[in-house]
């Protein structure tokens, strides 16, 4: 939970970057870049994934069998696997995360009516994140086993898009949004 505080602080910071400016936008992709591929290149030389990670439960650090404490130290702090929650895994999914928001910001801001509408989609699923992140958590659970395939996985992401542009269509703010919005405005202000 603590690494999420690190996603947020870095959507604070690209929020405050100003993402009007074309040179910023520019710089934003290229830093995110350069930030994701360090990341993983030093993760995948440093503490590269053990070949049989595959059996491991997914979204942990893994270390396999035999492995030195030095190892095991590496692939706690420096493994590139998905969802390890390493010091590599934060900073290389932070960077891929500021590379796609500056890529989206130079295609689609202020390009005109055509490039707005293609960009629709994206901005429909953009608009929901909190929605369309527990809907997948609903539907792995409703699932009778984990879904492995690209198939499936191409599936939920069509399926979160199509929603996610009906509900933006004829609602606005997508449902956990509303309830966010409702519930912070209940809190009262402090002076």
């Amino acid at each position: 939970m603590v690494t999420f505080l690190a996603y947020v602080l870095v959507g604070l910071a690209l929020a405050r970057a100003g993402l009007e400016a074309r040179r910023t936008q520019v710089v934003v992709l290229a830093s995110g870049t350069v930030a994701a591929v360090v990341a993983y290149l030093v993760g995948n030389a440093v503490a590269p994934v053990p070949a049989d990670a595959g059996f491991a439960f997914p979204g942990v650090p893994y270390a396999g069998e035999g492995s030195t404490a030095a190892e095991a130290a590496a692939q706690l702090f420096l493994s590139p696997r998905d969802h390890s929650s390493s010091i590599v895994d934060v900073v290389g999914t932070a960077g891929v995360a500021v590379a796609v928001i500056a890529l989206c910001t130079l295609v689609f801001d202020g390009r005109g009516e055509v490039v707005r509408r293609m960009g629709y989609p994206l901005a429909a699923v953009g608009s929901m994140p909190l929605t369309v992140y527990a809907g997948h958590l609903v539907v792995l659970a409703a699932l009778p086993e984990y879904p492995e395939s690209a198939a499936a996985w191409g599936w939920f992401a069509i399926g979160s898009v199509v929603f996610a542009m009906l509900w933006r269509r004829f609602f606005g703010r997508g449902p956990l949004e509303r309830l966010t919005a409702r519930l912070t405005r209940m809190v009262p202000e402090s002076r």
